[in-house]
C-alpha cells in the first residue's frame, strides 16, 4: 500500500492526500493542521514530492489571551512514521539550493536539507530521552536514513527514510 501526500493531478498511489479532490482516491486534508486519517502501520510507502516545503516549521495563535504553539513539520513527520509499517519507506523530494525556492511565495520557513531529515533520524539531539526535542517538540520517533542525495539536474534533495 502506498500513500502519496500532495500529488496534485499526476501522482500515483493507493491513497492520496491533497487540498483538492483530484480523483476518487484523494482524501481532502490540510496536512499542516490535521492528522493523517489512517490506522497505525498501514502503508508500505509514503511519498511526498515537493510538498514538505509548504509545511511551516511552527504556527502560533492566540485564544482568549493565551498563546499556543505547534510544530507542523514535526507533527507531519510523526504522522508519517505512525502510518508506515515497520520497514516502510518515506520517499521525500524537496527543492534545494536554488533561488527559485525563495521566489515561490507558497514555500515557507527554512528550506529542507539532508540534515533536516537526519534530525528525524536521531541526529543533533532529535529523539534523545529527556531532551527538549523529544519531550517538548514531540520528536518521539526515529527514522533511519537509507538514501539521501542531491540531484543536481533537478536541483532537489531525494531522501528515503525507513521506519524501524
Amino acid at each position: 500500500m502506498k500513500l502519496n501526500i500532495g500529488p496534485g493531478q499526476s501522482g500515483e498511489g493507493d491513497w492520496k492526500i491533497d487540498l483538492y479532490p483530484f480523483d476518487d482516491k484523494t482524501k481532502v486534508l490540510d496536512i499542516v493542521v490535521e492528522d493523517l486519517p489512517f490506522e497505525d502501520n498501514f502503508f508500505d510507502e509514503v511519498e511526498a514530492r515537493h510538498v514538505l516545503e509548504h509545511v511551516p516549521t511552527q504556527i502560533r495563535w492566540r485564544e482568549e489571551g493565551e498563546w499556543f504553539l505547534r510544530f507542523p513539520r514535526v507533527e507531519l513527520m510523526r504522522e508519517i512514521y505512525r502510518v508506515l509499517k515497520p520497514g516502510g519507506i518515506l520517499l521525500a523530494v524537496v527543492p534545494g539550493r536554488i533561488p527559485e525556492w525563495f521566489q515561490d511565495p507558497t514555500h515557507v520557513d527554512v528550506p529542507w536539507t539532508l540534515e533536516s531529515f537526519d534530525y528525524f533520524c536521531g541526529h543533533w539531539g532529535g529523539n534523545q530521552t529527556g531532551g527538549e526535542q523529544r519531550e517538548a517538540y514531540g520528536i518521539n520517533f526515529q527514522f533511519e536514513r537509507v538514501f539521501g542525495e542531491y540531484d543536481t539536474q533537478w536541483n532537489q534533495w531525494v531522501v528515503r527514510l525507513m521506519k524501524h
